[in-house]
């Protein structure tokens, strides 16, 4: 399995992995550098009163 290059019309360019519904997996791992700042990351796409937001939040651990 590897990554391919594509492209969004709206948001731009992704890597993308596409799995067969009969695809075995085992012991699969996805990472990817995280824009969260302190657990929190919030964006806006679009511009001027027209877009959608993106939240994420990351609650903290009681440890």
């Amino acid at each position: 399995m590897s990554f391919t290059a594509e492209t969004d019309s709206l948001f731009g360019p992704y890597n993308a992995i596409k799995l067969a519904a009969g695809d075995q997996v085992n012991g699969l791992r996805f990472a990817f550098d995280s824009p969260l700042t302190n657990g929190d990351y919030l964006r806006l796409y679009g511009s001027g009163q027209s877009g959608i937001y993106q939240l994420a939040m990351l609650p903290a651990r009681n440890q």
